[in-house]
């Protein structure tokens, strides 16, 4: 007797239903989940002055607080742990969408988004989408065939955060995953640009505050010794109510920061920038970065900090002062070409070297007087006669 096909229905539901299963679970492949990476992915953190300390989890979500003064600095999301190659890999040509969930501490962050194959060199030659996040959660949608040059089944690198600016910024990241093709884009307020949906920029009310003079890679000339230091001008706009504005020093060779209060009276705004503390004159050649930032007025700027501790918002653009230090010999050569207007330098050295052998020469002299007239002295003696032999 043979089998009715009914016998063999519940067979096909049981695989009907495995197979919608697995379907739904490939339309996604989540790699963060607030501040979680999946299993079998692993993190790196890195800028161009060596920092790894600006990467945390912070209530759910992943924190990135680029720090000052570097030129570039990025945060990536490796299949496995970062190495050097060889590097592992997994495939993910099944995926149309990179989906990140994102949003700034003040609004108007930029930055760049990127991913790469485990065959691609460390020298950010690979393809990167910039983006200019706001103050509030945005669903950021990113069409993978706009990064060109990928091989989508050999991805090392699932996510990348890169900043090429020297400004402080600080973005929050809770959410991110592929998405398959066909699959629902999820939530947000986005619009289209190059492949990528990007939210429009918001009005930001963030303090604007510019630096008009001096100009950048000024150079100052100082004596050595002293404490060098300009006066600094600007303009300030939407500084809001309870806060206040700092000057700040930054030596780019070391972590120290000094900062002083700015006095606002309006708009525009100036102070003095003292390029040395209780770090140490500055020496011949040294460099320093000079920029302002808000505080609010319960939490002043110390006078002196480590820059490490301190979390500086809403930085203003960013100027590089050098140092040209002149010597003391260069100092008295001054001195002496000042004194030139009336009396020749040979002169001037000329009466002061005759004035030194005066003194020292006379003293000497009076010295050698003196000893030869003490008693015993074979020069205030005559010489006894000899005494005759028998």
């Amino acid at each position: 007797m043979k089998p009715s096909i009914c016998a063999f229905c519940p067979i096909f539901l049981v695989l009907w239903f495995f197979t919608l299963t697995l379907s739904a679970t490939a339309q996604t492949n989540d790699i963060l989940t607030g501040s979680k990476l999946s299993p079998g992915f692993d993190m790196g953190v890195n800028s161009s002055e060596g920092r790894a300390n600006w990467l945390k989890g912070d209530n759910g979500q992943l924190r990135l607080s680029y720090p000052l003064g570097q030129s570039w600095g990025a945060v990536f999301i490796t299949v496995g742990k970062p190495k050097q190659p060889p590097r592992p890999f997994k495939d993910f040509s099944a995926f149309e969408s990179l989906i990140i969930d994102i949003r700034g501490e003040s609004g108007g962050e930029q930055l760049e988004i990127g991913i790469k194959t485990n065959d691609m060199p460390d020298d950010g030659s690979e393809t990167k989408i910039p983006i200019r996040i706001t103050s509030q959660w945005q669903t950021y949608t990113f069409k993978l065939d706009k990064f060109s040059g990928i091989d989508l089944k050999k991805l090392y690198v699932v996510t990348e955060f890169v900043f090429s600016d020297n400004h402080a910024q600080t973005v929050y990241v809770r959410s991110i995953k592929y998405l398959a093709r066909n699959s629902p884009t999820g939530t947000g307020t986005t619009s289209g640009a190059e492949g990528s949906l990007l939210p429009k920029p918001e009005t930001s009310n963030a303090p604007q505050v510019t630096i008009s003079s001096p100009a950048e890679l000024t150079e100052i000339s100082s004596w050595s010794g002293d404490r060098p230091s300009l006066m600094v001008a600007g303009s300030a706009d939407t500084i809001p109510p309870g806060t206040k504005l700092f000057l700040v020093v930054h030596p780019t060779h070391s972590d120290n920061v000094w900062a002083n209060e700015i006095s606002l009276t309006g708009r525009n705004w100036v102070s003095q920038a003292y390029l040395g503390g209780a770090g140490g004159l500055p020496r011949d050649g040294d460099t320093f970065q000079i920029f302002t930032t808000v505080r609010p007025s319960d939490q002043p700027l110390p006078p002196m900090f480590n820059m490490k501790d301190e979390v500086m918002s809403n930085p203003s653009s960013i100027i590089t002062i050098k140092v040209k230090l002149i010597s003391w010999l260069d100092r008295l050569i001054a001195f002496g070409k000042d004194w030139q207007v009336s009396i020749p330098i040979g002169t001037v050295f000329g009466v002061f070297g005759f004035f030194i052998q005066f003194m020292f020469g006379s003293s000497v002299e009076a010295r050698r007087r003196t000893s030869s007239t003490k008693p015993g002295s074979t020069k205030s003696h005559k010489s006894k006669p000899p005494i005759p032999t028998p």
